[in-house]
């Protein structure tokens, strides 16, 4: 016999269920509900640069959300990234998000260029020539992506976005 009980409403024989016993219909009621902050989750570990990009580099664009749409799809919600800060541009520090010179800021290599074309900021013509990398290169992503940036960045470009 297995023998449940969570609540003071009702009596133990009410709770007495034998092996090979129909259950009875309320027999859910006998589940303590949990809250759902204290339910169990599960994600990825995944830099936003490791996605895959067309311009060497992954960042917040499409890949992104196609990323964040499979991990809704697999029950998965967490998503746990490295440090989102400019990444150490200095011999030896290869891109490292650890390297980073400064925790304030945001890294402008993960702002998708395509992103800004749809928000009007850019024109699709501006946009470079896709890279393929085997691996991150970023001073050849911040090459190619940081004029752009700092064209958007523009006082100017503001005024005409409103």
């Amino acid at each position: 016999m297995f023998k449940q009980k969570f609540t003071n409403d009702v009596s133990d024989a009410d709770y007495l269920v034998g092996v090979g016993v129909t259950l009875p219909e309320n027999y859910g009621d006998w589940i303590a509900m949990r809250d759902p902050k204290d339910q169990r989750r599960a994600g990825v570990l995944l830099h936003p640069t490791s996605l895959p990009g067309p311009y060497g580099i992954g960042d917040l664009g499409e890949s992104a959300f196609r990323f964040l749409d499979w991990l809704h799809d697999t029950g998965c919600s967490v998503w746990q990234v490295l440090p989102l800060v400019p990444p150490g541009r200095r011999a030896n520090e290869e891109g490292s998000p650890y390297s980073g010179q400064d925790a304030n800021c945001g890294n402008t290599l993960l702002i998708s260029l395509e992103e800004l074309v749809k928000d009007g900021l850019l024109m699709k013509e501006e946009l470079p020539k896709s890279m393929d990398m085997e691996r991150v290169k970023f001073s050849d992503v911040a090459d190619l992506k940081d004029p752009l940036i700092a064209k958007v960045n523009h006082p100017e470009m503001h005024w005409s976005y409103y």
